[in-house]
């Protein structure tokens, strides 16, 4: 069977892994360098550069199934996979990550609903800020001090493009590759002297309860952007 998977995360690699398996024709298709090293190794055709809908018509004409593995986040990407797919009639299946977490939570917790809703609630309160919410949403914080600001991000060019566009100070970026244990976030919090660490709800994949440990060892105000 031929089949064509959209990758990004860690479900993207386990997907390829799987259908590889099954002796199927695999096809995937990655946004960056970044997710394209996720697959190294693998005996799957590997395309990479970010598509629009009509570029994902063009690539998965043919193939019998479709995975859509994308970022739990990528709203965009699914909608137009979606699309593609209903329009050239091929089979489309999603793999959803669990985001739910029952763990621990630091006492000074605070839920959003957006970004903008995380920047505004951020300039009521004092203290420096860890952003770890990837780089594309970077732009939201804009109107924050940028000495206050601190960004983790993939160590990508993309990436560090984002954080200059946003103001980012050269000197508070983090351009790292994940996974990150409880002792790092630690590590970084304290050498960054944080007081508010921002995240999405991402689960046990994603590592928000190394996270969260990390904002309960270190007594820092977890933000939590739901709609991210």
């Amino acid at each position: 069977m031929k089949v064509f998977i959209f990758g990004g995360t860690t479900e993207g690699r386990l997907a390829v892994e799987e259908y590889i398996k099954k002796g199927d024709e695999v096809t995937a298709s990655v946004a960056t360098e970044m997710g394209e090293e996720e697959l190294h190794g693998l005996s799957a055709k590997i395309l990479v550069g970010r598509l629009d809908e009509q570029g994902m018509k063009t690539v998965i004409d043919g193939y019998e199934v479709v995975i859509d593995a994308t970022h739990p986040y990528a709203a965009e990407a699914t909608r137009n996979i979606k699309k593609a797919c209903a329009d050239l009639g091929i089979a489309y299946q999603r793999i959803e990550r669990d985001t739910g977490y029952s763990g621990s939570l630091p006492s000074n917790y605070f839920e959003v609903h957006s970004h903008g809703d995380a920047a505004d609630y951020l300039k009521t309160v004092s203290g420096n800020i860890l952003l770890t919410t990837g780089s594309k949403n970077l732009s939201d914080y804009s109107s924050l001090e940028p000495e206050r600001l601190y960004a983790r991000v993939l160590p990508t060019a993309e990436a560090l493009s984002l954080c200059e566009v946003a103001g980012i100070p050269k000197s508070h970026i983090i351009a790292m590759h994940g996974p990150f244990s409880t002792e790092l976030n630690v590590a970084m919090i304290r050498q960054y002297d944080i007081e508010h660490l921002v995240t999405k709800q991402t689960g046990t994949v994603g590592g928000f309860p190394e996270k969260a440990l990390a904002c309960i060892d270190t007594d820092t105000e977890l933000v939590v952007v739901k709609n991210g």
